[in-house]
């Protein structure tokens, strides 16, 4: 029923979800503590990036420049992952629309739902119940403590790109490569 109101594009993205073929990871961006806080962090800035218009496009079309850069200066015949027809189909992909996709999920800070409470044994606060109820509203101070921590550490920032390029791109655009390209347009 959905691929009757999906355009082209989503109508591929439904195939390979069907087949099992999704788009892969070429590049993670991870919480670093090192960072002079986190509004300064690469993460950070690439979560607010991905908010904005059209990044996913200025993202790919960096990536097609690197990658077409480096086809152009480099002599790689040789080399089965960059075999011209591997070449080409990888350029010609990266002509079409969201090809590479970014993942920035924002951490569920300090949500209500999400809180680890203190619960004091039943044996005792059995006399003052009052002060029972009282103690089940206290948030744990170990959760207080790694919570937010923790958030930043699992929130990563991802960019995947189509399967059928994955291999090719890797060979040519490395993770310092992908990093500076990120950095560059952020």
């Amino acid at each position: 029923m959905i691929l009757k109101y999906s355009d082209d594009n989503s109508k591929e993205l439904i195939y390979l979800i069907q087949n099992r073929s999704y788009y892969k990871r070429i590049f993670t961006i991870h919480y670093d503590p090192t960072d002079n806080g986190l509004s300064n962090s690469l993460l950070n800035k690439f979560r607010i990036a991905v908010k904005k218009e059209g990044f996913n496009s200025k993202l790919q079309e960096e990536i097609k420049k690197e990658y077409s850069n480096f086809i152009f200066h480099t002599q790689c015949n040789n080399v089965s992952l960059l075999a011209p027809e591997i070449i080409d189909k990888t350029l010609e992909r990266l002509f079409l629309p969201n090809q590479i996709l970014c993942d920035a999920p924002e951490p569920s800070y300090g949500t209500t739902k999400n809180i680890l409470r203190f619960i004091p044994e039943p044996q005792r606060l059995q006399k003052n119940y009052p002060s029972r109820k009282e103690a089940g509203n206290k948030v744990s101070d170990v959760w207080k403590q790694i919570y937010n921590r923790l958030m930043n550490i699992t929130a990563k920032g991802r960019i995947y790109c189509h399967p059928e390029i994955r291999d090719s791109l890797m060979a040519v655009l490395g993770p310092d490569d992908i990093r500076r390209i990120i950095e560059r347009i952020i």
